[in-house]
Parts: structure tokens; sequence; C-alpha cells
């Protein structure tokens, strides 16, 4: 795998936890925007996995969405269950 299709993956299941974090809370995309401090767009494009944060907008998000950053990590890294 290159680090390319890797990061894209990691990119889709992160947003796809971004999403369902976001979700369970009833906040739009606006909410989760404004209450992290950063634009909606971007969090548009973090939630399609088009973008991969940083270190500081993953622990800002974490925060945010009540888990801890570990956590986030930890479940985007864990092997996928099989099909």
């Amino acid at each position: 795998m290159t680090l390319r299709t890797h990061r894209s993956k990691i990119g889709r299941r992160l947003g796809a936890i971004i999403v369902r974090l976001r979700q369970a809370k009833g906040w739009t995309r606006a909410t989760l925007a404004r209450r992290a401090g950063i634009s909606d767009t971007y969090i548009r494009l973090l939630e399609l996995g088009d973008n991969v944060p940083t270190i500081t907008v993953l622990v800002e998000l974490a925060s945010v969405l009540g888990v801890s950053p570990a956590d986030l990590v930890r479940e985007v890294t864990e092997p996928e269950p099989p099909a």
C-alpha cells in the first residue's frame, strides 16, 4: 500500500467517524465547525475523507465531540472487520 493510498483510507475512516459523532449530537456541519473554530468547508472535506486534519485540529475536534484524541486515532487505525 502506498503512502497516498494509506492516507486516503485513513481520511475516509476518520471522516466517517466524525460524521457519526456529529450526527449523534444532532449537530450540523456548521455547528461542529463553529464549536471547533474551523470552517464548515474544512469540516466537509474532512467528513468526505478528502483531507486529513493536523494534530491540532484533531485534538480540537475530539474535544468538541466529547472523545479523546487517542480514541479517535485508535478507532481509525483498528483493523476493519471482514466483509
